[in-house]
C-alpha cells in the first residue's frame, strides 16, 4: 500500500530534489520526459525541461515521479504555465512513498476501459482442480531427449520407471494417483520404510510430506487424527509388502490440473535410495509431457473459448491491476501464476499487456484478483504512464 507522507516530509522531499537535483519523470506522448527543479520550492515549482514545452496543448494536472534514495515517490502538481524550457507548477498537496506495486493506484481515467482474458488457451477438463495455476515453460525439454535421459538414468541405477496419463479421473481413494491428483505434489519416499518425510525435500513445496497426506485424507474421506495414523500405516504395510524400497511419483501438471504422472522406483535392499537430485529429470519429462499433449490437441475438445470475459476493475497502476470478476465459472480458473491478457483503450490510446495473477483473495461474496504487469517493453511502460498519469489528467 502507498504511504502518504506528512507535511513535514513533503517540504523535505521537495526541498532535496532542488538541492540533489533529483531527475523528476513526466511520461507524455509514450515517452519518459526528465526535468529538474530550477530554483528552490517556495510558492510554485519551476521545472527546467531538457527541450521545450512547444505549442503542445497544456494539461490541467501532471503525474510526476522520482526517486529518492532508492525510494520511488509520485505526486500530482497542477499546471501554471509552460515556456520556453521551463513549466510552473503549483506546490503540490501531497506526495506518496513506497509504492505498492512500484506505482501509484488510480482509476480507470474516464471514457477509459479494460478488458481482461486468459493469455493463450484455456481448458476445463475432467480431472480434479488443483488449487494452483502451474504453467509449462515456453520452451520445455525436447520430449524425446528427456525420455532417453530418464531411461538411461533408470539403466545406469538398475531403478524402473513408468509412465501414465489418465485418461479420466484417478478413483482409488487413497493411492497414489489420487493423491497426486489432488495436490499436486511428489510422492518421494527415499527410504519406504522411513514413510513421508516430515518436511520439504528440495525446498520448493513440492513434495507430499505427512501433513500434506493427512490434510488430504481429511480434506477428501474427512479422516482424521487416528483414524488418518491407521490409513498412514496401511498404506506403507502394503507398499513394503510390495518389496518397494525407493519410490517417486511425480505428477504431470498441465494448467490447474494433474494429467498423469512418472513413477521412478526401485526393489532392491542393497542399492542407495534414489536421491532427490536424480528426480529433475522427471520434472523436465512431466514438463515436456504436458506441452506435448497440448501440441498433439488432446485437450482441444475442451478449450474454453476465447475473449475477454465480465471483470469490473476496481484500480489500477503502471506496474498491476485489481479487479473482480462476477462469473463463478471463470473465478475458479483465476488462481495465481494464471496469466492473463490485459488490453488498455480509450481515446486514441490502445495498449495490451501482459499479467500474471499473484494474490486472489474474498471480502464477501466478490473474489479480487491482483495481477502484476510483467515483460514490459520500455514503449509499454511510456504508453501506460502516459495513459494512467498523464493523458488522463489532460483537460
Amino acid at each position: 500500500m502507498s504511504k502518504l507522507v506528512r507535511r513535514i516530509e513533503k517540504d523535505f522531499f521537495l526541498k532535496a530534489m532542488y538541492d540533489e537535483q533529483l531527475p523528476v519523470s513526466y511520461y507524455r506522448d509514450r515517452e519518459n520526459h526528465i526535468m529538474f527543479l530550477a530554483l528552490p520550492p517556495e510558492h510554485i515549482l519551476i521545472f527546467r525541461l531538457q527541450e521545450p514545452w512547444g505549442n503542445r496543448s497544456l494539461p490541467k494536472t501532471i503525474s510526476l515521479t522520482f526517486s529518492f534514495h532508492g525510494v520511488p515517490m509520485l505526486f500530482h502538481a497542477g499546471v501554471i504555465e509552460a515556456r520556453g524550457f521551463t513549466i510552473s507548477c503549483g506546490i503540490p498537496e501531497e506526495i506518496r512513498k513506497n509504492l505498492d506495486r512500484e506505482h501509484a493506484r488510480v482509476a480507470l481515467p474516464e471514457g477509459a476501459s479494460a478488458h481482461i482474458s486468459f493469455w493463450g488457451d484455456r481448458y476445463s477438463l475432467a480431472f480434479p482442480r488443483l488449487r494452483r495455476y502451474h504453467s509449462v515453460r515456453t520452451k520445455p525439454a525436447d520430449i524425446a531427449t528427456v525420455k532417453e535421459q530418464t531411461e538411461r538414468l533408470a539403466k545406469a541405477r538398475g531403478y524402473s520407471y513408468r509412465l501414465s496419463v489418465f485418461e479420466n479421473r484417478p478413483e482409488a481413494p487413497g493411492r497414489e494417483e489420487c493423491i497426486l491428483a489432488h495436490t499436486g505434489k511428489t510422492i518421494f519416499l527415499a527410504r519406504v520404510n522411513e514413510g513421508f518425510p516430515k518436511k520439504e525435500t528440495g525446498g520448493k513445496n513440492r513434495t507430499v510430506t505427512q501433513d500434506v497426506y493427512r490434510r488430504y485424507l481429511l480434506e477428501t474421506s474427512g479422516i482424521g487424527d487416528k483414524a488418518a495414523q491407521t490409513a498412514e500405516a496401511r498404506f506403507f504395510h502394503e507398499k513394503l509388502a510390495s518389496g518397494v524400497v525407493s519410490d517417486v511419483w511425480v505428477p504431470i501438471l498441465f494448467q490447474e490440473y494433474t494429467v498423469g504422472c512418472i513413477r521412478m522406483w526401485h526393489c532392491s535392499p542393497e542399492k542407495n535410495p534414489i536421491d532427490c537430485r536424480e528426480t529433475e529429470i522427471l520434472y523436465r519429462f512431466a514438463d515436456a509431457v504436458a506441452h506435448e499433449l497440448k501440441e498433439k490437441g488432446v485437450f482441444n475438445k475442451m478449450r474454453l473459448a476465447d475473449g475477454p470475459f465480465p471483470a469490473t476493475v476496481q484500480d489500477i497502476s503502471a506496474s498491476g491491476i485489481l479487479f473482480t470478476c462476477p462469473s463463478p465459472d471463470i473465478c475458479l480458473k483465476l488462481m495465481p501464476d494464471c496469466e492473463l491478457k490485459i488490453t488498455l483503450s480509450g481515446g486514441q490510446h490502445g495498449i495490451d499487456l501482459r499479467a500474471v495473477i499473484n494474490r486472489v483473495y474474498r471480502e464477501g461474496p466478490a473474489l479480487f484478483i491482483g495481477c502484476r504487469f510483467r515483460d514490459m517493453q520500455a514503449r509499454d511502460i511510456a504508453g501506460i504512464f502516459e495513459f494512467l498519469y498523464s493523458s488522463s489528467q489532460a483537460s
